[in-house]
C-alpha cells in the first residue's frame, strides 16, 4: 500500500516532482557524440513476508554494459523502503572492464488518487572498477561512490482485459561523490518516457530513454538514445503455488541500470 497525500502535501510534492522531472541534459554541442542502443532488463522484489523481500534484477545494454543485482529489502508501512545489496557488472564495448558495486537506497511512493503517483528514490552507489590507462584495462582498481536521485510520475489509465495501462515518465541524475582524476561532478543525466501494461504476472515498459554522459575522462559529450524494454515482477514467496499476489509495479519507477 502506497502513502496518499493530502492537499497541502499536493500543493508542494507537485512543483517539485515537476522541477526534477525537468532538469534535461545541457543543450548538445556540434562535437558532442550521439549514440543508438537498446536496453532490456528484468526486475524483481520476492517478498518473503509484508515487510521483508530479496531484490534481483538484471540489464544489458548493447555494447555498453551488463548487470547482475541482489539485495535485501525491508518495507515499512504506507510504502517506503530501504533496500542494500550488491551489484557486478561487464563494461566498455567489449565488457573486458570488471566493476563490484556495493549499494543502497531508499524508495518512497506517493498516491495522489487512483489515477496519478508519483515516487521518489535516493541510491548510494560504491564502485570498485579496474583501472583504464589510454583506453584499456590495466592491473589495479579504482575508488569511487556516487549519489543517485531519480524522481517518477505514473499516469494509470483504465483497466483492459489483458492488465492496467499506464504512461510513466522519469529523470535520475547521477553525480560524481569523488571528483578525482578528471572526473566531472556530473556523471550521468537520464530523462525516460515509457507505456506500460501491469498484468496479473508480471508489468511490462516499453519507451525511450535519454542518456546524457558528459565523458568522466575528458573529451566530447555522448547523449545516448535507447529504446527501452523491461520485465518487472513481486511475488510472494509464501503464495507460490497458489494465487498469486498483485504485481506492484510502483516498486520499479525507474528503472535499474548502472
Amino acid at each position: 500500500m502506497m502513502l496518499r497525500m493530502g492537499r497541502a502535501s499536493r500543493k508542494i510534492a507537485i512543483p517539485v516532482l515537476i522541477g526534477a522531472l525537468a532538469l534535461l541534459p545541457a543543450p548538445a554541442r556540434a562535437d558532442d557524440e550521439h549514440e543508438g542502443t537498446f536496453w532490456t532488463g528484468y526486475m524483481s522484489t520476492w517478498w518473503l513476508d509484508e515487510s521483508h523481500g530479496i531484490w534481483f534484477d538484471t540489464h544489458y545494454n548493447v555494447d555498453t554494459f551488463f548487470l547482475v543485482r541482489g539485495g535485501l529489502t525491508r518495507r515499512f508501512l504506507g510504502g517506503a523502503s530501504v533496500t542494500g545489496g550488491y551489484a557486478f557488472l561487464l563494461l566498455n564495448p567489449d565488457f573486458d572492464r570488471h566493476e563490484h558495486r556495493p549499494w543502497g537506497q531508499v524508495f518512497v511512493p506517493y498516491e495522489f488518487n487512483d489515477r496519478w503517483s508519483v515516487s521518489g528514490r535516493v541510491r548510494m552507489d560504491f564502485r570498485i572498477l579496474d583501472k583504464v590507462e589510454g583506453g584499456r584495462v590495466r592491473s589495479g582498481h579504482e575508488f569511487v561512490w556516487r549519489p543517485r536521485i531519480n524522481s517518477s510520475v505514473t499516469r494509470r489509465f483504465p483497466r483492459m482485459r489483458l492488465g492496467q495501462p499506464f504512461l510513466q515518465a522519469s529523470h535520475e541524475l547521477l553525480i560524481n561523490g569523488a571528483v578525482t582524476d578528471g572526473r566531472k561532478v556530473l556523471d550521468q543525466n537520464r530523462f525516460s518516457l515509457m507505456s506500460g501494461l501491469e498484468t496479473k504476472w508480471v508489468t511490462l515498459r516499453m519507451g525511450y530513454m535519454h542518456r546524457w554522459l558528459p565523458n568522466a575522462r575528458g573529451g566530447d559529450g555522448k547523449h545516448e538514445h535507447a529504446a527501452i524494454l523491461w520485465f518487472t515482477q513481486s511475488v510472494d514467496v509464501r503464495k507460490i503455488g497458489r494465487k498469486r499476489r498483485k504485481v506492484d509495479y510502483e516498486n520499479f519507477p525507474e528503472y535499474g541500470g548502472p
